[in-house]
């Protein structure tokens, strides 16, 4: 596996010229343990190999060693169980890298009878398939350094609920780039004859680790209260939120509010689950409906595996 660097514009040259997607490839990841969680460090130079979209993600996957990254993923789950407060470690990889920045929220909600909570999830049918949190790829050179933005906007962009008896749709707020929301507002109220209503306020849910990330320009951004992970095999380190959301499901209905291209909806199930996939769902809705049929049995993708299992929810 060689070539990576050669492949892909370097970060400096492409930064500019990002359309609504912009990660990098990260060989070197800097571990510190507190006292609760970790702390982590990424130092950008400006030459890390840059991707501008799915495409070249793809063609990156090709080329990554995940037997390598495999490696990489059990010493950080090894330092997060056997490390001391303060002592430090770096993760360097050779023909693996990680993709920054990813980021994304797992929404947690009421179950059926009040109780719960349970997770609410999206089924993603490219690879990884599987059950997924709300996440998704930074967008700018200013997100690579700010997680909370990426988190907030992809969460935002995720999950719309819909209120059937005022006719009203509720983004999940509040968030930064509301145009990818304006749209998929305008074309669920088409479809759905329902108007844009306030945002919804979730309460987060504060995790244990920090994400520092130093731009070539030199500004440093730092996020807390996240839970962060590194994934072989979506080669990447995901950074996510937990949420609560007080919604009653039996009254309104969640929504995929993803879009395919600029003009359409991807419109994928979503769904609660009493015990984490590959158990089936609890409740499961799709094109504004309450969806009764069994669909196909899959797991949570590693992104929401990881997060799920951190949260010990069940």
């Amino acid at each position: 596996m060689s070539g990576l660097d050669d492949d892909f514009p370097p970060l400096r040259a492409a930064a500019g010229a990002a359309r609504g997607f912009l990660q990098v490839l990260v060989r070197r990841l800097e571990l510190e343990r507190r006292e609760a969680g970790l702390r982590f460090r990424i130092d950008l130079d400006g030459d890390e190999p840059a991707l501008l979209g799915n495409a070249d993600k793809r063609r990156a996957a090709a080329r990554i060693d995940v037997d390598e990254g495999r490696a990489l993923e059990a010493a950080l789950e090894e330092f997060r169980r056997e490390a001391r407060p303060g002592e430090r470690r770096i993760l360097e990889g050779r023909d693996f890298r990680f993709r920054h920045a990813s980021g994304g929220a797992l929404v947690l909600v009421p179950s059926a009878d009040g109780g719960g909570p349970e997770p609410l999830l999206f089924e993603r049918d490219i690879p990884p398939v599987g059950w997924n949190l709300a996440n998704g790829a930074s967008s700018s050179l200013d997100e690579l350094a700010d997680l909370d933005a990426v988190i907030a906007r992809e969460a935002a962009e995720e999950l719309i609920v819909l209120d059937p008896e005022a006719r009203r749709l509720h983004p999940l707020g509040p968030a930064r780039g509301g145009d990818e929301i304006a749209r998929a507002l305008a074309l669920w109220g088409e479809r759905l004859g329902a108007a844009p209503g306030a945002p919804l306020a979730p309460t987060p849910i504060a995790g244990p680790d920090v994400l520092e990330v130093r731009l070539p320009d030199g500004r440093v951004g730092r996020t807390e209260g996240l839970f962060v992970d590194l994934q072989a095999e979506d080669f990447g380190l995901e950074a996510s939120r937990g949420l609560r959301l007080d919604v009653d499901l039996g009254r309104r209905v969640p929504l995929d509010g993803e879009l395919r291209g600029e003009t359409d909806l991807l419109d994928r199930r979503v769904a609660t689950f009493a015990a984490p996939p590959p158990a089936a769902p609890a409740r499961q809705w799709r094109s504004g409906r309450r969806d009764a049929g069994a669909g196909p049995t899959l797991r949570a993708c590693p992104a929401a595996a990881k997060i799920l299992a951190r949260l010990a929810v069940s």
